[in-house]
């Protein structure tokens, strides 16, 4: 299992110079793909779930959780439903999950950055549950400034994630910043100041699709998020089936650290909730 869409491109052996490329019109396929699915399969194709979230809080372990149960397919921040987002083909985002979602139970988790569309993609997909994962937002800020070099450092390289939109901030955030600060131009703006303000964004666009979700989104927290997952939604608010074995290996993927890329490396995880609040600078907690 490996935590990411990239690390399973990666090791497929589908990139490279040595490989063959095929090139078909994507719309095309979609048509014979539905009407095949008409004739045959006709509940073909619909997304099972989605998890949504604001970056550094438990994510990947969720989507590793619907991973390891038997029979499923778990889409991890693959590229092609955001690309969708940046068409302006109002059907893109159904027709690239529909052909993703095909002949397996299937869930999507998405880059961070895709809440701020929280609404736009489950007005697509009413029917569909899913959650919104969040954490302590100190605890999120310093997993994001993790490595940087300064927390104002110019290098990219060395730039938290968060702060890597500041100088095409999304439009929430601009506003966010402008209220808070007076900041008109957000390339101004320290990153502690601009993430807690990029985070806050995410968060505040999770929780207004949440309320007109009809109770099909729900937000759940990191803390004992495994758990929550076994004993509660997987089963309650997504609809599956949890067997004996499905339930062992859930308690089993709970011991590690969720974004090692296994094999070989498989890491067992420990709690840094204390050691995040420790490492907390001034900025960071009062961001």
């Amino acid at each position: 299992m490996y935590p990411m869409f990239r690390d399973l491109v990666k090791v497929s052996g589908c990139g490279g110079n040595g490989r063959k490329n095929i090139k078909y019109n994507f719309k095309d396929a979609v048509a014979l793909s539905r009407n095949y699915d008409s004739l045959h399969y006709p509940n073909n194709g619909t997304p099972q779930g989605f998890i949504f979230h604001e970056s550094r809080c438990g994510s990947t372990l969720a989507a590793n959780a619907f991973a390891v149960v038997e029979g499923t397919r778990v889409f991890s921040e693959s590229a092609p439903p955001r690309g969708a987002l940046n068409t302006n083909d109002p059907n893109a985002m159904k027709d690239v999950l529909y052909m993703m979602s095909r002949f397996a139970p299937t869930y999507f988790k998405f880059q961070s950055v895709v809440s701020f569309s929280v609404q736009e993609i489950t007005a697509v997909y009413p029917e569909v549950p899913w959650i919104f994962v969040y954490r302590d937002p100190v605890h999120v800020m310093v997993s994001q400034f993790t490595g940087t070099a300064n927390h104002a450092g110019k290098d990219p390289r060395m730039t938290p994630n968060c702060a890597r939109s500041k100088g095409h901030p999304y439009p929430g955030v601009k506003e966010m910043l402008k209220l808070k600060m007076g900041a008109s131009n957000t390339k101004n703006v320290d990153n502690e100041n601009y993430c807690a303000a990029h985070l806050a964004s995410l968060c505040n666009e999770a929780i207004e699709g949440i309320t007109n979700s009809v109770g099909m989104g729900l937000p759940v927290g990191y803390e004992g998020l495994v758990d929550k997952l076994k004993d509660d939604l997987m089963e309650n608010h997504f609809n599956l089936k949890l067997s004996k074995k499905d339930k062992e290996r859930l308690v089993e993927i709970s011991g590690s650290y969720s974004k090692a890329r296994m094999p070989p490396d498989k890491k067992i995880w420990k709690s840094d909730s204390e050691r995040k609040d420790a490492d907390a600078s001034k900025k960071v907690v009062e961001g």
